[in-house]
């Protein structure tokens, strides 16, 4: 246990844990416009501890499973139990029942996302190397938070029907890109990513006509990564989309040699053999 405590790229992690915690605390200590705005900033200074723990991870070769695990655990706390309790504190609550089943299934999302994530990995399975599955945890709860914080500089948690159905849109559409099967390319993408080169024009572009506050900045930011990012990944999934498998049904006409997927059964009783610890019926006779 002691040597996972003095790994380094923990230390991020475990800082990141700790910063979701306070942001949550806050909040169920006091639900107010500015402590809504203080848990976005404490989101967002998680999300960039998590950026710097992969970083430590892979420039100090410290990589483990423990922390592989731990790094989950992190981002479900951090960019999807937190994220959904700022969504509900800021705004969502005026929704009611459905604002419930709103933040409830953006977390249920993020879970799946990370379980799926754990299970099948980078997937050798998968028809798009170089991408991940789905939009990941980190960049989802991060976005979702700034606009929250946005939101509530701009508002000042006032019950404006267009904005808080735009919020409560956008939740939905997140949960909904964290579990789908679109590629989409994240920052760390290699060869020719125009992707990169497309926010960079579109973020430079849009700075010139954006208040020069740090909700705004980083709503557009992200929101930006996340447009271009959706369109991106659902223009190669349909021109790029991975070949089925077809199966050649077994008729007689068929030559052997081009129907191996299904034999006859006299094919596979030449292939019976007698387990070594039952007798043969010579043996017995």
């Amino acid at each position: 246990m002691v040597q996972h405590l003095i790994n380094p790229p923990n230390w991020f992690t475990m800082g990141s844990i700790l910063c979701s915690f306070l942001a949550i605390l806050r909040l169920l200590n006091e639900p107010h416009p500015t402590t809504v705005a203080t848990s976005c900033m404490l989101i967002v200074f998680a999300s960039v501890l998590d950026v710097l723990d992969g970083w430590v991870a892979r420039w100090l070769g410290r990589s483990s499973m423990v922390g592989a695990q731990l790094d989950s655990f992190a981002d479900l706390i951090g960019f999807g139990v937190a994220p959904a309790i700022i969504v509900w504190t800021g705004c969502i609550y005026q929704l009611g029942t459905f604002g419930f089943l709103l933040t409830g299934g953006y977390v249920l999302a993020t879970a799946l996302r990370l379980a799926r994530f754990n299970v099948e990995g980078s997937g050798h399975n998968w028809a798009f190397p170089g991408r991940v599955r789905g939009l990941t945890t980190t960049m989802s709860g991060t976005t979702l938070v700034t606009l929250v914080w946005a939101y509530q500089e701009r508002f000042n948690s006032s019950a404006g029907h267009l904005p808080l159905a735009l919020l409560a849109g956008v939740t939905c559409i997140f949960a909904c890109l964290q579990i789908s099967n679109l590629p989409f390319r994240t920052l760390k993408s290699r060869g020719r990513d125009y992707l990169r080169g497309g926010l960079v024009v579109v973020i430079m572009s849009g700075l010139w006509f954006t208040p020069a506050h740090p909700a705004y900045l980083l709503c557009f930011c992200g929101m930006s990564y996340v447009t271009l990012g959706t369109i991106d990944a659902a223009v190669l999934h349909l021109l790029h989309s991975p070949p089925k498998l077809i199966v050649i049904p077994h008729h007689h006409s068929v030559p052997r040699h081009q129907s191996n997927l299904v034999r006859s059964p006299s094919d596979l009783k030449t292939e019976l053999r007698p387990l070594p610890f039952y007798p043969s019926k010579s043996e017995v006779d």
